[in-house]
């Protein structure tokens, strides 16, 4: 073999050993940019989660409640479950018109969340109009490889 041909061998065995030796190597992630990621993803589930209340979307209601979800209803403070909620959107007892939030906060482990803030809702509960703006604390948790909301509790 002409010595072209083995340094050319070489370098690619070295470059090839290099890719491998890095592929199970993984850079830790800055943790401020990591605080910064998990924010803007919870954000958004809050923001995807009111538009479905609104568009009385059961898909992305169904896929973003954990089973064992336990919230409180606004009007009162009777327990909510994921079940009661889904069951109230598809039978029309619950119809949301808007559903707003504000303030958001996002406290944050890796794998689970709580998120503050302000909301306001017109929505009629079966046939009775309701206007609400309180506050809410909803708890998150990664469940099967995605963001569930686990327990909500809301005041007026």
């Amino acid at each position: 073999m002409k010595l072209r041909t083995v340094l050319v061998i070489a370098v690619c065995l070295i470059a090839a050993l290099a890719v491998i030796n890095n592929l199970g190597a993984r850079k830790p992630i800055n943790p401020a940019r990591l605080e910064k990621l998990m924010t803007e993803s919870l954000t958004t589930q809050e923001q995807l989660y009111a538009e479905a209340l609104v568009k009385r979307d059961l898909e992305v209601i169904d896929f973003h409640t954990a089973e064992d979800f336990a919230g409180t209803a606004p009007e009162d403070g009777t327990p909510a479950t994921k079940t009661s909620l889904i069951n109230s959107l598809r039978s029309g007892d619950l119809k949301v018109a808007s559903f707003d939030l504000s303030d958001l906060k996002v406290q944050a482990t890796p794998t689970t969340a709580t998120v503050t803030g302000t909301y306001f809702e017109k929505a009629t509960v079966k046939g009775a109009d309701r206007t609400v703006t309180g506050k809410f604390s909803n708890s998150w948790a990664e469940l099967d490889g995605r963001w569930q909301r686990v327990k909500s509790t809301i005041t007026k």
